[in-house]
């Protein structure tokens, strides 16, 4: 006599893994419209940070100009490198006429408008002038813009203002 034995499948199924054609394209479409509506905000941000970026350079280029002129006991003048296109650099040249070095030297700055005006500081660290000069830093890509001013005893000080406001 001759037992039977239930029909065991040769391969057990498993459940399957991983994600369907559709669910992937579903997933890619929604994450592209969360990416272009975020895309202006970061925008913004980016053109603010640069702006904070050059706001700060600014400022401690001042701030060693002073220094400077403390140390060395003589002018120190904070330049464009070229005439007021202070987005193209600035630099500290040394108040020693025999040497020809920087003492500090600023590249260009990409996407944003920098105004303002050579300031020269004196052996006493105040600056020279009866005005305080002031730096804007600005992008049209911001709704806000970066001031750099500096007070008559020479200590330099920054702000964000309003872009429609002035320094």
């Amino acid at each position: 006599m001759k037992i039977l034995s239930p029909r065991v499948p040769c391969c057990p199924r498993r459940p399957q893994r991983g994600l369907t054609m559709v669910e992937v394209l579903i997933t890619l479409a929604v994450g592209g419209v969360m990416f272009s509506m975020a895309g202006p905000a970061f925008t913004e941000m980016i053109a603010r940070q640069r702006m904070k970026s050059a706001a700060t350079d600014i400022y401690i280029a001042l701030a060693k100009a002073r220094s400077e002129a403390l140390r060395l006991n003589a002018n120190v003048t904070l330049q464009a490198v070229n005439a007021s296109q202070w987005d193209q650099g600035w630099y500290i040249a040394d108040p020693d006429a025999s040497v020809s070095k920087k003492l500090l030297e600023h590249g260009a700055t990409s996407r944003i408008a920098i105004t303002g005006s050579n300031v020269t500081y004196r052996p006493s660290g105040r600056i020279t002038g009866s005005t305080a000069p002031s730096f804007s830093i600005s992008s049209t890509a911001a709704t806000t813009k970066m001031c750099v001013n500096v007070d008559l005893s020479g200590r330099p000080y920054q702000k964000s203002v309003a872009s429609n406001s002035s320094c």
